[in-house]
């Protein structure tokens, strides 16, 4: 199984700060989970100062890979739309794979 199979399963979360590199992330990190059909939520570092803390969140811009609601995955700092579509789908076939 793909992501393709099942994008409704899955969420990208863009957590940002108020830096240059936050806001270079911005366009990107939406784009690519549009081109694959997966949810998008945007976040901006001090809107969720809990969710922060309880995901453990240490740095921005982070993205967190959600699968049914849980996070399966995390990177931080800007990535390419491209990269970013090529990691989005490896780490949600590995997901899909492993349950």
């Amino acid at each position: 199984m793909q992501i393709k199979d099942c994008p409704e399963r899955f969420t990208l979360l863009e957590i940002i700060g108020d830096c240059a590199q936050c806001y270079e992330a911005l366009p990107d990190a939406g784009e690519a989970a549009e081109a694959l059909g997966i949810g998008f939520v945007h976040m901006t570092a001090g809107d969720g100062d809990e969710f922060l803390a309880e995901k453990k969140i240490e740095k921005v811009p982070a993205l967190l890979l959600m699968c049914d609601g849980e996070e399966i995955a995390r990177c931080y700092g800007y990535q390419p739309e491209e990269i970013l579509e090529i990691w989005i789908d490896a780490m949600a076939e590995r997901h899909l794979k492993e349950t």
